[in-house]
């Protein structure tokens, strides 16, 4: 929980904020993953808890917790070994909202708590998607993905995301909390 008071000049404190509750989760906008026929060495994803490391990889990795394939026709996420992916994608207009998003904006507040699959599924833009990843003590972790584009670059099929990890086990938020509205104690 955080909350904060200012100080001034004379050391007088003011009154508290609101106390706000949240899960810090790592974000990234604007990743690219290569179709694994065209590049396999940039074609799979692994969600990371800082910004420190890279999170593709290649596609046969048995870390990765997805890889992007292309059939000539369609975008496929295939999860990764013991990972698992919400059946079905859910319409978005960003990773999140808040202070200064548009007035229509749409995200993805909370993961299922059921309905995964360890098979593949077909990847739309403007959609995200929710994997579950083995957290160890039969506990999950939840990410998601939203797509912002498929297309084609010089070297092959590729697909343009954003995406947010939580990183508290069972946690299913997938946006940080709005404010509570309670004075700390």
């Amino acid at each position: 929980g955080y909350f904060v008071t200012a100080v001034d000049l004379e050391g007088h404190e003011s009154e508290s904020s609101f106390l706000v509750e949240a899960t810090p989760r790592p974000d990234f906008h604007g990743e690219i993953l290569y179709a694994f026929e065209d590049r396999a060495e940039a074609s799979g994803f692994q969600f990371q808890e800082s910004d420190a490391s890279d999170p593709i990889l290649s596609g046969n990795d048995p870390d990765r917790h997805v890889r992007l394939e292309f059939d000539g026709a369609s975008w496929w996420l295939r999860p990764g070994p013991g990972v698992q992916i919400a059946d079905g994608g859910y319409f978005t207009t960003a990773l999140r909202c808040g202070p200064g998003a548009d007035p229509g904006c749409v995200d993805l507040r909370e993961a299922p708590a059921s309905g995964y699959l360890s098979a593949p599924l077909i990847v739309d833009p403007e959609l995200s998607y929710v994997l579950r990843v083995p957290a160890g003590g039969g506990q999950w972790r939840y990410g998601v993905l939203r797509v912002t584009h498929l297309g084609f670059a010089q070297d092959g099929a590729i697909a343009i995301f954003d995406w947010a990890y939580q990183l508290q086990p069972g946690n299913l938020s997938l946006t940080p909390a709005q404010m509570s509205g309670q004075a700390p104690e």
